[in-house]
């Protein structure tokens, strides 16, 4: 299983509906967060444990014609500081977050490039077919279980069913 997030949308953002660099929403200087992270679905531990889970944040841009450069970026546990750029969650939200930020589930981007180089996290472009850049993270389990058919018996690692315990 590989999960895969895109955030690369700028034409609900413009009112002008221009599709072309001029057009584009910037990520740090709007001091927009972007946040991910995984937990369990049972004990609602954080499983951003290294041996688990292998996260890739990148910022591709393309062409439109399928040509890409994709930008692995740097990412670390949110902090305060990243939690105060965060916009206040509505009613039925809150206690979610706050339970995410209390069991230190949620990772942020820091602006760098993988290798440490400052980045430009603007994103800008309507969808695929057109010259475009966007954020991408993408979830990679170290230990999938696989697809089955309907009514298969699957038997699950036992870190999977140590949860069930």
């Amino acid at each position: 299983m590989i999960a895969t997030t895109v955030i690369n949308d700028a034409y609900n953002f413009n009112e002008k509906h221009d599709h072309d660099h001029d057009t584009f929403i910037n990520m740090t200087k709007n001091e927009s967060m972007i946040a991910f992270g995984v937990e369990s679905f049972y004990s609602k531990e954080s499983k951003n444990n290294e041996s688990l889970v292998t996260w890739l944040p990148q910022l591709i841009e393309s062409d439109g014609n399928k040509n890409e450069n994709r930008t692995n970026l740097g990412y670390r546990p949110c902090n305060a500081s990243d939690y105060s750029k965060f916009y206040e969650p509505n009613a039925s939200s809150k206690s979610k977050i706050d339970h995410l930020k209390e069991k230190k589930v949620l990772y942020c981007l820091d602006g760098l490039t993988a290798g440490g180089a400052p980045v430009n996290l603007s994103i800008w472009g309507q969808d695929e077919t057109v010259a475009h850049r966007r954020l991408q993270v993408t979830f990679i389990p170290k230990h999938p279980v696989g697809i089955t058919a309907l009514n298969d018996k699957v038997e699950c690692s036992k870190e999977m069913t140590a949860e069930h315990e």
